[in-house]
């Protein structure tokens, strides 16, 4: 039997999934000056984070560690990023 599970986050927006598993939270990336969701994921905890691919810089990853002028680029860009996307749990209805 396929479970209907509803997340709204304080922005108003609502995401829904149907699934065969058992959810009790969702998380996703909200964007504080938009409004924004991206990568939403629901969990059965309420500690699972989302995805930051799509958003971050994920050169770092890729460069390990560096002192090279695009790793301390990429480094700088995610912390202005992380000053306007923040990681929102919900309680599913």
């Amino acid at each position: 039997m396929k479970n209907t599970y509803t997340a709204t986050f304080s922005t108003g927006e609502t995401i829904t999934r149907t699934s065969h598993k058992i959810y009790n939270y969702a998380s996703a990336w909200v964007n504080s000056e938009n409004g924004q969701i991206e990568n939403v994921t629901f969990s059965a905890k309420s500690n699972a984070r989302p995805q930051k691919a799509g958003i971050f810089n994920n050169t770092t990853s890729r460069l390990g560690y560096s002192s090279n002028k695009a790793y301390k680029q990429a480094i700088a860009k995610n912390k202005e990023l992380e000053k306007i996307w923040k990681v929102e749990t919900v309680h599913l209805s």
